[in-house]
């Protein structure tokens, strides 16, 4: 994958300008924006069968170590198998976990004592939709930050890079 970001330099140049809690919330808000473009594009290709992946799909922004981060998180206690659709699952025996106490699996009506699972295909689309939507996402922090800059602070950064 590979991504260009034309005027960088002078968008930093610029950023340095400005005090640094000023300088970590643009970074933090165009961040935010472009990895919102990541997530928008993640739901879109997640799989429909429940929609509980599709509804897990949220972005989180901060600063960690004095750095400014973001990601695009998906899954949660509903939707937790992203790594079986992105990876699959070679067939496997289910049993109860010794710690529950419990002697069986119930599945709807039916009670096992274990279930031989057949494995899942994988079906990637978590790492192939934001490696596709990066590119955007870089235009649209680049944008975001140039925005700022000018209505904020009244800075006029060049969009070419020269």
């Amino acid at each position: 994958m590979s991504v260009q970001i034309k005027g960088a330099a002078e968008l930093q140049h610029y950023l340095d300008q400005l005090p640094a809690n000023v300088e970590k919330n643009i970074v933090r808000g165009a961040l935010r924006a472009g990895t919102k473009v990541m997530a928008d594009a993640v739901k879109e290709a997640a799989p429909e069968k429940t929609g509980a992946l599709k509804k897990s799909v949220r972005v989180t922004a901060g600063v960690r170590a004095g750095r400014v981060t973001a990601r695009v998180v998906i899954g949660d206690k509903k939707a937790w198998y992203l790594h079986i659709l992105e990876g699959g699952a070679k067939p496997h025996i289910i049993k109860p976990r010794v710690k529950s106490g419990k002697k069986a699996l119930s599945f709807g009506e039916r009670v096992y004592a274990m279930v031989r699972h057949p494995g899942v295909k994988a079906r990637p689309f978590f790492v192939r939709t934001v490696d596709a939507s990066a590119q955007q996402a870089a235009s649209k922090v680049i944008a975001y930050i140039r925005n700022r800059l000018k209505t904020k602070h009244g800075l006029e950064v060049p969009d070419d890079g020269g």
